[in-house]
Order: structure tokens, then C-alpha cells, then sequence
């Protein structure tokens, strides 16, 4: 006993457990004041004096101390002796809770067939297998009999060899000497079985000193995890210091990202905690920082990577590997720390907006000297002389022969470049201006490509992260169960992606927008020269600009598609400035123009000699083209019959034939290049039109001094103005009638068209509506042609009239008898030279109106010559001479008119475009005879006869 208590002060004794919460009470009062390095020396001390008493125990006893392993051969007997009594108790625990007596279940052990009410014993197996047995019973006893008769024999024989050889005898001598036997064994087992209560309760005692030394060890290693962890949080500002230096971003956010999780889920509860989390976010905008800085940084020279403007790259893979991983890493970064779409949204904008107007400057500089090299000489002598020493003086280190300038100030230098650079470009030449124009366009272009390259390796960069970021959180889910926070990494469609494509996007479109806003300088510095410039040359400028701005427009609308816009982005007017700034200095080239092709417009009319031309295949084309519709259906609407004249002279429009003169076609060109002017040069849309419209009154008006002001004949280029040129003139304006409303539906159409369906914009209506004043124009125009002719035709009748009305008939020797199936009606020799007249007119007019406008020559003609005619015969004091006129039928004054009128009739048929108006004619003739010559007169009066017959015959109509 004494030894053992010897031994048990030798052991160490076990200390109470303490909670993690307070690292102070875990520590003895002698690690108070101490390092972190002298308390952990300290503990390594005590376990390795535990482990050398426990070794010193076990040389004296010789006796291993058991580990809790070698318990188990004891407690595994236990476990079934111990749900036998826990299943005893709780039995009788239920019995005694419901008050009855502990009595066995019979249930159990009788079947369920024996209990039911309708049982029988005669049908129980248990009986038929008693019946089975009874009929077997006879065979069983004979078979049970000789096996008795054979063991009988056997044991007897046993006893009779036992007998000979005196075994029992000798078994009788050895009992005294068993017994002492069994006795020794009996001591043995006696003070063996003490030893072996002694060793288990040696076992037992030395297996809980095991237990406690296990807790105690357990416990100090959690303080050295501990201690171990706030070590790591004081080494962790300086590793991660090295980390960035050396631009390991990635091991320092994962750094930043463990020391993080070990705060939370391990090191909880202490005081210090809420100092390393400042520490930590500290760090973390360290980082931040400096990631934000080197992303900027290659992000720029990715885009703006130097290069001539020729350059078709339209990728980042222009760039060097190393650069597209550092991307792409910084990349992953930004997105781990949530800080891409910041950057995206200011920084980086910045820093491209500032480098792009130095790349700028440093391009243009690079064109100017390529330009000045160039032996073919793009520039003037003058011009090349002083652009070539401005860009001298633009690029840096040149040599200019003279003492080198003393160094500037950053923005005095940036101010002196662009001077010299704006004095280079504006004393380039037209042909150079165009090819430097080129290349900065092609460089703009280069730009767009860029950023959209850049923004989807980005967004692809960004989605890698956020996979690897929503795997993350699965895996710190499943290891901490307890915490609820759901994932946010960035799945398609979710709203991060929906923030940071937006942000890409409008990243792309604002450097765009400022980038062409920086290129309009450009145009400025040639204000001035571009006022003079040709329309043609200028033209190439625009042309060239408005396929840029398509181009970096396609590449944005690419750029969307592929990152799944879905967002909303405030959209630029990528040309907007240029556009304005075009507005300006295409106002004096529009004006010139315009001046131009109303002088060729006015010459061609004073020079029209008002003939018929050849339509070429160009001006049908320039037709269609204007119109918007082919000629197919030009030709099949309202079909109309065709006229005798040759359709190589006709312009074929709304299904009818105009008969147009050079002048026509001239101003069909012109309209055509105002259109033209139209669709290319949108920013100065309305004054084209203006002019357009103001052309086409100014030809309209021209033309009527021309042809009714009689201009052409004081102007000798037509001796006089007749019929045919009158009809060639009112086909002219015909045809500018249907043609302009035409137009006026064709540019309305166009411009709905390029806006998407909306409604014009009012600058540009405003001239088109002020196409209607021009029909309205044309109308009176043609309105007053058909006057004039009209007026041709009543100053023929009055002449005829005169001799008509003023001189008698000749005899007439017929009678209403003696009028059969052909009738001569003695005409007076006036109708005749009257008809030919008319029939001259006809066949003039035939040949270059439609029917609609001859009938309505004809038709207000006859009307004025009806009128007339009847006003003769108003006053009643017609006179009549006695010879040849007569009282009896058909000759009479009324009589002969009529006859006359029924001639004038017949010979009107020949001419079928003018049918309805000699009817009508005829109709007002006999009207007029009818109701103004006097019944009572008998040499004057109409016979109703006359008239009957006449109608009969089919001279007059009915």
C-alpha cells in the first residue's frame, strides 16, 4: 500500500477542464505576463515530465499500463447483460404503472388459432401429429427395443473387460491421490483468481489515470491550435505585405480569406477577435488597392496597345500571354472581392478616357509623319513644308537644327502638341486630309474591337470566379452545418451578372462616344478648309465616317449578344458630334451645290428647244430608285392604252405614258442627287430638302416664263411658241405632277423606315410638306397650258365664225324627201377650214397629251365656243338675207346651221380622244338654235323636221 501511494504522488494530477472562451484561466498564473513562445516552451515541458513518471511506474511494477482499447474485451460482455436488465426494469416499471401483476404473456407462446372462438381440437395440427404418432407407435417400440438389446450388450461386455483387468481396483487406489490433487488446484485457482482482481483493479485505476491524461492532452493541444492561430494572425500583415509585392494576388486573398473563416468558426469568443477583424479589413483595402491599380494599368495597355492604324486585331489576344494572365487574374480578383464592377465603373473609365487622348495624339502624330514621308506627295509643296517642320515640332527628340527646347510643363507640353498637331492637319491636302481621315477611322474601329474583346475576357473571367466562388461556399456548407448564409456567387441571369454586364457595356459605349468626340477635333481644325471642299470629296468623308460609326456600332451590338444584355444601358449617340460637327461645314457645301444645279436647271430650260428625246436606261433607273418600286409596277398600275408615239421617248409612271425634253430629265438627274445628298449626309437632311423643294419650284417657274411668258422667243431659242410645245410643256409639268407626290411618299416612307416606324423628325417634314405647295404649283402650271391651247382653239373658231356667221350659205337643192340613206348638207366653206383647224389641233395634241388631258382641252374649248355661239344669236337682230334662205324645210337660216352643226359632227367622229366633247358640242350647237332662233320668223326659224331627220339619218345625236 505504501508503494502504491508512492507511486500515485509520482503521478501528475489531472486538472479540471477549462472552457475555450477564456485563454487566461486555461493558462497557470506563471504563464501570466509571459510571451506566447515561453508559454508553449513551458507546456512541452510538463508532458514530457508526465510521459517520464509514467515510464518510471512502469519499470517498478513491470505491469503495462492499458490504453482504453484494451477495455473493450470487458464492456463488450456487458452490453447485452445490460439491455436484458434495462428491458427487465422497464417492463416492470409499465406493469407497475398500469397496477397489474408481473405475469408472462401467453400470447407469446400459444399460437393465435387456439384463442379464436370457432377453434376445435380435431382440427389442430398439434392433434393430427398425435394421431400420426399413435399409428407409428408399434414401429417405434421394436425399432426403440433392439436399440436398448444392443447397448445392454454392449455395457455388459464393457463391465466383464473392466472385471479382468481390475480397473476398478486401481481407480480405487488412485482416489486419495486425486483428491490431494485436486486440492493443490484448488489453492492455485484461489490465489490466481486474487492476482487476477488485483490486476483489474489495477488496470481500472491506471486506465482512468489514462482517461485523464488523454483529456489533459487534448485540451493542451486545443490551446496550442489556438495559441498557433493568433500567431498566424500576428505573422499575417507582413505575408501579406510580401504577397503584394511581389503580386501573388490570388495567395493573398486566400490568405485573407482563411485568416477570415479561422476568425469566425475557431477563434470566436475572444476579445482579440475584433482587432484582427479590423486588421484583416485593413488589409483587405490594401489589396483591394493595389489589385484595382494593376488591372487599370494592363487593362489600358490591352487596349490601348500601340500600334499602327491599319491594325485588324479585334482582340486582347493582340497582347503578350503574360499580360492576358495577369488579366485574368486581377480579373478573379476584383470578382472574389466584389469590387470589379466599381472598378469597371470609374476607375478604369478614367484612366482609358485619359490614356485615350494621349494614344490619340501620339496615332495622329504617327499618320502626320507617315504622310510626310510618303515620296508620292500627298501635300502641297507649301502645305508639306509646314506640316513636315509642325510635326518636327510635335515629336518628341526630333531634330530641328536647333538648340534643343528647355524642358516644359506637362500641360504646356500637352497644349504646344496639340497646336502644332491642329496647324499639321489643317495644312494637309485634300487627298491627304482623306487618307489621314482613313486612318484614324481605321484606328477608332481598332479601339471598339478592343474594348468589346476586353469587356467578354472580362465577364468570362468574372463567371470562373464565381464558380469557384458558389463551389466554396457548398464546401464551408456542408462543413459548417450551423451556418444558414445562402451562396452568392454569380449565376447566369442572376442580378450580379445582369450589374456587371451592364457595367462592361456602358464602360464600352463611354469610351466609344468619348473617343469619337475626341476624333471631331479633327474635323474642326479644317473648318475652314472644308467650307471650299468639293462636294464629292467631301462626300468620301462622310461615306468613310458613317461605315466607322456602323462598325463600332456592329461591334457593340455583338459585344451585347454575347454577354446577354440584360440590363438597362444609357446608350450614346456614337456620332452625334460628328454629326453636328458635319452639320456646320456641309451647310456652305450644300449651298454651293444647290447654287450649281440651279444654274444648270435654268440653263437647261433657256436652252430647250421643247422637242422630243430618247429616255435613256439611267433615268428609268434614277426613277425606280426614287420611287422605291420597280418597274414592273410602274407599268401595271392603271394600265391605259398606248399612244402613237414611240415608247423610247416616254417615261412610263403610275401606269401612263409623259412624253418628256431634255430639261425634264436634266432635273430628274439633279432630284436624284439631292436624294442621294438625302440618304448620306443625314445631318444636313433639311436643308437638302429645302433646296430640293426650292429646285423644283424655281424649274417650275422657269419654265412657265419660258413657255407662257414667251422668254424662249426673246431669248431666240424658238422663233415662236405653238401647240407642240405648249402640249410638250404640259406633258413636262404632267409628269412632275405624278411624280412629286410620288417622291413625297417615297422620302416618307425612307425616313420611317431608318427611325424604327416613328415619326419624322419636324426638321425634316417641314420641307416635305412643303412638296405640296410645289403640286399645287406644277397643277396651276399645267391648268394654265391647258388654258392656253384651249385659247388656240376658240381664237380658230372665232376667225371661222366670223366668216361663218357673216357671209350666207351657198343654195341647197335638197328637200326632206329627197334625203334617203345619204344625205349632202351643203356646209357652209367656213366649217370646212374650222374642221381642219380642229383636226390640226387633235393631231398635235394627240401626240404628246394623254385622252384625259385632251378631252379636258377640248371640253373647256367647245364649252367657250358653245357659249359664244349662242351669244351671237341673243339679241335677236341676227340678219338674214332673202337669198338663199327660205321658208320651207331645210332652208332656212336655222335650218342650214343645223346642217352645218350635223357636218361638224360627223367630221368631229374621225377623232375618237375627242369624242365626248364634240358631242357635247354638237348637243349645245342645236341647244342654242333650238331655243334662240325665233319661231315666227320663217327664215330663220329651226323646222323640227329638220332637226327629226337629221336625228334619223344619224347626223346628230339623239
Amino acid at each position: 500500500l505504501q508503494q502504491q501511494q508512492q507511486q500515485e504522488k509520482l503521478l501528475p494530477q489531472p486538472q479540471q477542464w477549462i472552457p475555450q472562451s477564456s485563454l487566461s484561466a486555461a493558462l497557470d498564473d506563471t504563464y501570466l505576463g509571459s510571451t506566447i513562445g515561453e508559454i508553449v516552451q513551458d507546456i512541452f515541458d510538463e508532458i514530457e515530465e508526465e510521459q517520464a513518471a509514467t515510464e518510471a511506474v512502469t519499470e517498478l511494477h513491470g505491469v503495462v499500463i492499458p490504453t482504453v482499447a484494451d477495455f473493450e474485451p470487458y464492456m463488450q460482455p456487458l452490453e447485452g447483460i445490460w439491455e436484458v436488465y434495462e428491458r427487465y426494469h422497464r417492463t416492470k416499471l409499465k406493469a407497475r404503472s398500469e397496477g397489474n401483476t408481473i405475469l408472462p404473456d401467453v400470447h407469446g407462446f400459444v399460437p393465435p388459432e387456439y384463442l379464436r372462438a370457432d377453434f376445435e381440437v380435431g382440427h389442430s395440427k398439434f392433434l393430427q401429429d398425435i394421431r400420426k404418432t399413435v399409428r407409428n407407435q408399434d414401429y417405434c417400440d421394436s425399432e426403440l427395443s433392439s436399440y436398448f438389446d444392443a447397448v445392454e450388450v454392449s455395457l455388459h461386455r464393457c463391465i466383464q473387460a473392466a472385471q479382468q483387468n481390475q480397473v476398478f481396483d486401481a481407480v480405487l487406489d488412485s482416489g486419495p491421490h486425486l483428491r490431494k490433487d485436486v486440492a493443490q488446484a484448488l489453492s492455485v485457482v484461489r490465489s490466481l483468481r486474487g492476482k487476477l482482481h488485483s490486476a483489474q483493479h489495477a488496470h481500472i485505476r491506471w486506465g482512468a489515470t489514462v482517461g485523464k491524461l488523454a483529456r489533459r492532452k487534448a485540451h493542451l493541444q486545443e490551446v496550442l491550435r489556438l495559441l498557433e492561430g493568433f500567431a498566424r494572425m500576428q505573422r499575417l500583415e507582413k505575408s501579406v505585405d510580401e504577397l503584394v509585392r511581389n503580386r501573388d494576388y490570388v495567395a493573398a486573398l486566400k490568405a485573407l480569406e482563411r485568416s477570415s473563416q479561422e476568425l469566425e468558426f475557431e477563434l470566436a469568443g475572444f476579445a482579440s477577435v475584433d482587432l484582427w477583424c479590423r486588421q484583416l479589413a485593413r488589409l483587405g483595402r490594401t489589396v483591394a488597392l493595389s489589385v484595382q491599380a494593376d488591372f487599370v494599368q494592363h487593362a489600358a495597355e490591352a487596349i490601348m496597345e500601340p500600334g499602327s492604324a491599319n491594325n485588324t486585331s479585334t482582340d486582347v489576344d493582340g497582347v503578350s500571354s503574360e499580360k492576358r494572365r495577369m488579366l485574368q487574374l486581377l480579373s478573379w480578383c476584383l470578382m472574389r472581392r466584389k469590387e470589379l464592377n466599381t472598378t469597371l465603373g470609374s476607375t478604369l473609365r478614367d484612366k482609358l478616357l485619359f490614356e485615350l487622348k494621349r494614344e490619340l495624339r501620339t496615332q495622329a502624330r504617327h499618320i502626320l509623319h507617315e504622310l510626310r514621308m510618303e515620296p508620292s506627295g500627298s501635300c502641297d509643296s507649301k502645305s508639306a513644308t509646314s506640316s513636315t517642320s509642325a510635326v518636327a515640332a510635335a515629336e518628341p527628340g526630333s531634330e530641328g537644327g536647333t538648340k534643343p527646347a528647355l524642358p516644359m510643363q506637362p500641360h504646356r507640353q500637352d497644349s504646344t502638341a496639340t497646336a502644332d498637331i491642329s496647324t499639321a492637319v489643317r495644312e494637309l491636302s485634300v487627298a491627304a486630309f482623306q487618307a489621314f481621315w482613313d486612318r484614324i477611322m481605321c484606328y477608332s474601329v481598332d479601339i471598339a474591337s478592343r474594348l468589346c474583346s476586353f469587356a467578354v475576357f472580362v465577364h468570362d473571367a468574372a463567371a470562373r470566379a464565381s464558380l469557384e466562388e458558389g463551389a466554396a461556399h457548398e464546401s464551408s456548407e456542408r462543413v459548417a452545418d450551423d451556418t444558414n448564409s445562402p451562396s452568392q456567387a454569380t449565376t447566369p441571369g442572376s442580378r450580379e451578372e445582369i450589374t456587371l454586364v451592364g457595367e462592361l457595356l456602358q464602360l464600352v459605349d463611354d469610351v466609344l462616344d468619348a473617343q469619337f468626340q475626341k476624333v471631331g477635333v479633327f474635323l474642326q481644325t479644317r473648318q475652314q478648309q472644308h467650307q471650299t471642299l468639293e462636294i464629292a470629296n467631301l462626300r468620301w468623308i462622310l461615306a468613310r465616317t458613317s461605315s466607322a460609326l456602323d462598325e463600332a456600332r456592329a461591334a457593340e451590338t455583338r459585344c451585347s449578344k454575347t454577354l446577354h444584355l440584360a440590363a438597362s444601358v444609357e446608350w450614346h449617340d456614337l456620332g452625334a458630334n460628328l454629326r453636328a460637327i458635319f452639320a456646320v461645314q456641309t451647310k456652305p457645301v450644300v449651298q454651293a451645290f444647290h447654287q450649281r444645279c440651279l444654274t444648270e436647271a435654268q440653263a437647261a430650260l433657256e436652252s430647250e428647244r421643247w422637242e422630243l428625246t430618247e429616255v435613256r436606261e439611267k433615268h428609268t433607273r434614277l426613277l425606280v430608285e426614287l420611287l422605291g418600286e420597280t418597274v414592273a409596277q410602274l407599268q401595271g398600275q392603271q394600265p391605259q392604252p398606248q399612244k402613237e408615239t414611240d415608247q423610247r421617248y416616254c417615261l412610263l409612271l403610275q401606269g401612263a405614258q409623259f412624253i418628256t425634253v431634255p430639261a425634264v430629265l436634266r432635273l430628274l438627274e439633279l432630284v436624284a442627287e439631292y436624294w442621294q445628298l438625302c440618304q448620306e449626309w443625314i445631318t444636313c437632311r433639311p436643308e437638302v430638302l429645302w433646296c430640293m423643294v426650292q429646285l423644283i419650284r424655281h424649274f417650275n417657274q422657269h419654265a412657265h416664263r419660258m413657255v407662257l411668258g414667251g422668254r424662249a422667243v426673246q431669248l431666240q431659242t424658238l422663233r415662236k411658241i405653238n401647240a407642240m410645245h405648249l402640249a410638250l410643256c404640259c406633258q413636262c409639268c404632267g409628269f412632275l405632277e405624278a411624280f412629286i407626290p410620288g417622291m413625297q411618299d417615297a422620302l416618307l416612307r425612307s425616313f420611317r423606315d431608318e427611325v424604327g416606324g416613328v415619326a419624322v423628325e419636324e426638321a425634316a417634314m417641314e420641307p416635305i410638306s412643303e412638296l405640296s405647295k410645289a403640286i399645287t404649283e406644277v397643277a396651276n402650271h399645267r391648268n394654265e397650258i391647258c388654258e392656253k391651247l384651249s385659247s388656240l382653239l376658240r381664237e380658230r373658231y372665232d376667225i371661222a365664225a366670223r366668216s361663218w356667221l357673216g357671209s350666207p350659205h351657198g343654195e341647197a337643192r335638197c328637200t326632206l324627201d329627197s334625203w334617203g340613206s345619204s344625205v349632202d348638207l351643203y356646209p357652209h366653206p367656213a366649217m370646212e377650214g374650222l374642221i381642219k383647224d380642229i383636226a390640226a389641233m387633235c393631231s398635235v395634241l394627240s401626240k404628246s397629251l394623254p385622252t384625259d388631258s385632251m378631252q379636258r382641252v377640248f371640253a373647256r374649248a367647245f364649252t367657250d365656243i358653245a357659249t359664244s355661239f349662242g351669244q351671237k344669236f341673243g339679241g335677236g337682230s341676227f340678219p338674214v338675207p332673202s337669198f338663199p334662205y327660205a321658208g320651207a324645210p331645210t332652208q332656212s337660216l336655222g335650218d342650214r346651221l343645223a346642217m352645218d352643226v350635223a357636218f361638224l359632227g360627223e367630221q368631229l367622229e374621225r377623232f375618237p380622244s375627242v369624242a365626248l366633247p364634240s358631242q357635247r358640242l354638237v348637243a349645245d350647237f342645236i341647244h342654242h338654235l333650238q331655243t334662240r332662233l325665233p319661231a315666227d320668223d320663217s327664215l330663220r326659224r329651226l323646222h323640227t323636221a329638220t332637226v327629226e331627220a337629221l336625228r334619223r339619218l344619224g347626223k346628230l345625236p339623239p
